[in-house]
């Protein structure tokens, strides 16, 4: 026979059922009573346990869906409309009124357990790359910056030191000498103002160094290739430029030493080396003092002019 609580087979020795505990009592048709019948719903399946003992024959059982007659037998049961409208064909159970969620293993009602929210493990700040990389350019900004101040820095000392003083212009000076058909500069000594002097008094005809200075003219311009005269004249106005250009002994080397005049006084010289090459040179002088002027040319072995010789004299005027 069956248990009409939970439908477990039960030995008809036991007057209790051993899975629900409800008791036991057989009736007239032979069955089980105290339960609902075979397939019933039972408070396990609802998911609740039964309790942990039969009650006393009488009374009611907690959770059970069934009430007892008035004789307190398993023969004055009656089952309970709401339940007998669960049963429908067939004595298969309707639908559970309460079902279990799954995976349920623990009691219902006040025991059950509760989940408890587990301690989320703390998070890496994801600002942490980011501190570190801003970081890095500011290092590397920095960086720049002074490598920049220091080449700075450093190319205006390089350009310090290699700054050229440019001197004025010399009131005298050779602007270039001609050997054969190619024209050769020569190097340029520094002018220096001397002390008026007297005039020469040497025969213009008669000049001791005659034989190496030839063709000497005044001019208002001249050819810097070929050092000719490309203007020739002797009346100049002050502060302008007063070319002197003049040719050169063949094979012979030295120094050509000029000494301008205004009258009788020595306003400037210039000392030009030439090379055994040269054929032909020039120069130039600016004063502004007005009237007669002359040119002297003079002939020495070195630019020290030390054992210089009248070559030529040639005359100008300014206004």
């Amino acid at each position: 026979m069956r248990c009409m609580n939970c439908g477990f087979p039960v030995s008809p020795s036991r007057t209790s059922c051993p899975r629900c505990g409800a008791a036991i009592n057989q009736g007239n048709d032979g069955r089980v009573q105290g339960g609902q019948g075979p397939g019933a719903p039972t408070p396990m399946g609802n998911g609740m346990y039964p309790p942990a003992a039969s009650a006393p024959v009488g009374q009611p059982v907690p959770g059970q869906q069934w009430q007892q007659g008035p004789g307190g037998g398993a023969g004055g049961a009656s089952y309970n409309p709401q339940m007998q409208q669960i049963f429908a064909n067939n004595g298969r159970p309707g639908p559970q009124p309460y079902a279990s969620p799954p995976g349920f293993n623990g009691p219902a009602g006040p025991m059950a357990s509760t989940n408890v929210a587990q301690p989320r493990a703390p998070q890496r700040s994801s600002r942490l790359p980011l501190t570190i990389a801003g970081i890095s350019v500011f290092i590397g900004a920095i960086m720049l910056v002074l490598v920049f101040i220091f080449a700075s820095a450093f190319s205006q000392a390089s350009n310090d030191n290699h700054k050229t003083t440019v001197l004025p212009s010399p009131t005298s000076a050779p602007q270039q000498v001609v050997s054969g058909t190619t024209p050769t500069p020569d190097a340029q000594a520094t002018p220096t103002d001397t002390a008026p002097t007297p005039t020469p008094t040497t025969d213009p005809g008669q000049y001791p160094a005659s034989q190496y200075v030839s063709d000497a003219q005044m001019a208002h311009d001249v050819d810097t290739q070929s050092a000719k005269p490309v203007n020739p004249g002797d009346t100049f106005q002050a502060g302008q430029k007063m070319y002197v250009t003049f040719g050169l002994p063949a094979g012979k080397g030295g120094a050509a030493c000029l000494q301008w005049y205004i009258g009788d006084q020595q306003f400037t010289t210039y000392p030009i080396a030439v090379k055994a090459t040269s054929t032909r040179t020039y120069s130039y002088a600016i004063t502004g003092g007005k009237g007669q002027g002359h040119v002297e040319i003079y002939w020495a072995s070195s630019t020290a002019c030390s054992d210089k010789q009248l070559a030529q004299k040639v005359n100008y005027t300014v206004q």
